[in-house]
């Protein structure tokens, strides 16, 4: 039977969903769809029910106008190790990942206001610290089950986080001019270096004013200077332009860095 004739009529967002369960039943032998529409498919496989949600990869094909199978070849990669056996625990590749309050109010939808199994923290009024293992392919957020299971231990985690961050990130380079610069540290872990506080000091960002930053995405970091109006003009709106068209989002806001943390700009 052919389960895609169970649909109605097509779009681009469905179009792309079908293509992307076509492509990973073709990897996962036994895979069972249970529901598919727009950017959402669920299956079962091995009793287990899985759910994948495409918005980053649809995103990213929108924005970057690159053959869809491509990034969805590129998307199912990671999405493998969901159905292999999990990955060898290891203290040292616990990572931080920020959110912001928008992905945690969507937990809570998804979940119907359920209690939130990650491990996470809050940073500030707007973004939180999702730990989470770092592997060769993917990334796997810890839940709560995963405390006792490998014996982490909750005090100090967020230091740790930040040490194991800083062994496995590539260099962390700064470019930019004018009072303008840009983080790059490999394209996945930028935005969780705010909470490298030897990174925001004076010496290293030549600004006006106070350091003021955008965190759009998960790999990019904008810095500009709280006195420098042309900096922020264009600061917030490219944040605003990769909050409409962007992918991996990670927050709308700006922020300043003051008394050893960043706080959100204007309040």
């Amino acid at each position: 039977m052919n389960i895609f004739g169970l649909f109605g009529p097509s779009n681009p967002e469905l179009q792309f969903t079908r293509l992307y369960f076509k492509k990973l039943k073709k990897k996962i032998q036994g895979l069972a769809l249970v529901s598919l529409k727009e950017l959402e498919i669920k299956t079962k496989f091995k009793g287990n029910d899985l759910t994948h949600y495409l918005n980053n990869a649809y995103a990213e094909y929108v924005r970057e106008k690159y053959d869809k199978n491509e990034i969805i070849d590129r998307y199912i990669r990671a999405a493998l190790t969901l159905y292999q056996p999990k990955p060898e625990y290891s203290h040292d590749r616990i990572v931080p990942n920020i959110r912001d309050r928008r992905y945690l109010e969507e937990l809570r939808r998804i979940r119907q206001n359920k209690e939130i199994e990650y491990v996470y923290e809050e940073y500030n009024d707007e973004l939180y610290i999702f730990y989470a293992q770092d592997t060769e392919h993917s990334i796997s957020y810890l839940v709560k089950d995963n405390i006792e299971e490998y014996s982490i231990e909750t005090a100090g985690l967020k230091e740790r986080a930040i040490k194991n961050l800083l062994n496995i990130l590539p260099n962390i380079e700064s470019q930019g001019e004018n009072g303008y610069f840009m983080l790059t540290a490999g394209g996945n872990y930028e935005a969780s270096l705010i909470l490298v506080e030897s990174i925001w000091t004076p010496e290293n960002f030549n600004i006006k004013g106070e350091i003021v930053i955008g965190v759009p995405a998960r790999d990019l970091v904008l810095i500009t200077g709280s006195e420098d109006k042309e900096g922020l003009e264009r600061l917030k709106s490219t944040v605003f332009e990769v909050n409409q068209t962007g992918n991996h989002l990670v927050s709308d806001k700006l922020y300043i860095y003051q008394n050893g943390k960043f706080a959100i700009f204007g309040q």
